[in-house]
């Protein structure tokens, strides 16, 4: 991982390493996105529980969460991370 902040504009930008993901997407609005990302995280996880070879942890915390947000529309993918190559 890489990062940059800059103090004048107060944004930060963080580079990471690709990762496999199960994820939903969906264009919405960002007064829906709070009502929204709970149900497509709920189908993610409808596909993923069944398949403990895409779990990335162990115990009650098998998955993490993920949450990208492409653009100020916004376009969202909701999900978990997968498995390192």
């Amino acid at each position: 991982m890489s990062s940059l902040t800059t103090s004048a504009t107060r944004r930060s930008r963080s580079v990471f390493e690709a990762r496999p993901t199960a994820v939903v997407a969906q264009t919405t609005t960002w007064t829906e996105f709070p009502k929204l990302w709970g149900p497509l995280l709920g189908q993610v996880y409808e596909f993923v529980r069944p398949r403990p070879e895409l779990a990335t942890g162990d115990g009650d915390e098998l998955w993490q969460n993920v949450m990208l947000y492409k653009d100020q529309r916004p376009d969202v993918e909701v999900g978990v991370l997968g498995p390192e190559a």
